[in-house]
């Protein structure tokens, strides 16, 4: 994988919105919007730990659908997941709701946790 993109999209609650770019080399850029964790707002940037890496590699994330989700139900949070693999094959997928498939779930869980114990350098927006 060379580099993964996550984007959670607003709704008309509290749900966070964010983007986060996690490249092949470990480098981490989150762009935070609104309802993120430890009230982060702004442009961020990071470094993968060798444990992040090990966990990120350890996620199936081949065979994607375009689309998950029960789109009937108005205004559950969503998320955009755009993985670029090596040899230039990139995969979008939209998940409303948030349940797509399991390795999706332990995807977003990583991420959640990357937001509120990762060591965040602020840049100038």
């Amino acid at each position: 994988m060379d580099k993964i993109s996550i984007s959670k999209n607003p709704c008309f609650g509290f749900c966070p919105t964010y983007t986060i770019d996690i490249l092949k080399n470990g480098k981490i850029y989150l762009n935070a919007k609104d309802h993120v964790k430890n009230n982060l707002k702004g442009n961020y940037t990071s470094e993968l730990t060798a444990e992040g890496k090990k966990t990120l590699a350890s996620l199936n994330l081949t065979g994607l659908k375009e689309k998950y989700g029960e789109r009937n139900i108005s205004d559950l949070p969503s998320t955009d997941v755009e993985i670029s693999f090596t040899g230039g094959t990139v995969q979008k997928t939209n998940d409303y709701g948030n349940h797509g498939t399991k390795e999706l779930e332990k995807l977003y869980a990583f991420i959640d946790s990357l937001i509120e114990n990762q060591k965040w350098e602020k840049v100038n927006d």
